[in-house]
């Protein structure tokens, strides 16, 4: 299975990573390839989880944008070229995802014109790609 991820640069808050966690307990078997978009926050501590619960069993392929929030992770198999935000944001989409996880900051979506979380996940729905959400708590 090939999972991407997107989440809120504010990181996840404890519930959301204990939901992660378990998710990669129950899933990680599946997962072939995790993609994300080398944010601060969410991004980057998913990165660390699955470095750590999947080791070199998944390929890490990262999308990484132009925005200075942009952080250079280690042990990444991909990384493509940096894009702008929300080009990036697709790109984690387009890439051939069968799931997209997402732990929001908030429960609402700004939709297509919102925050890049919420942008990727109705990027993710326009293309009828599963969407997980692990709400904040």
């Amino acid at each position: 299975m090939r999972v991407s991820f997107t989440g809120t640069r504010q990181g996840m808050s404890d519930w959301q990573k204990v939901q992660f966690a378990k998710f990669l307990a129950d899933r990680g078997e599946e997962i072939s390839v995790f993609a994300h978009g080398a944010c601060v926050g969410a991004d980057v501590e998913a990165h660390g989880m699955v470095c750590d619960a999947l080791g070199s069993r998944a390929y890490l392929a990262v999308f990484p944008s132009t925005a200075k929030t942009r952080v250079h992770v280690q042990g990444a198999d991909f990384t493509a070229d940096p894009k702008p935000p929300l080009e990036r944001d697709e790109d984690i989409v387009r890439c051939g995802c069968d799931l997209l996880v997402a732990t929001p900051l908030q429960m609402e979506g700004r939709g297509m014109h919102g925050g890049g979380t919420w942008r990727t996940i109705q990027y993710a729905r326009k293309r009828h790609v599963p969407v997980l959400i692990l709400w904040r708590k």
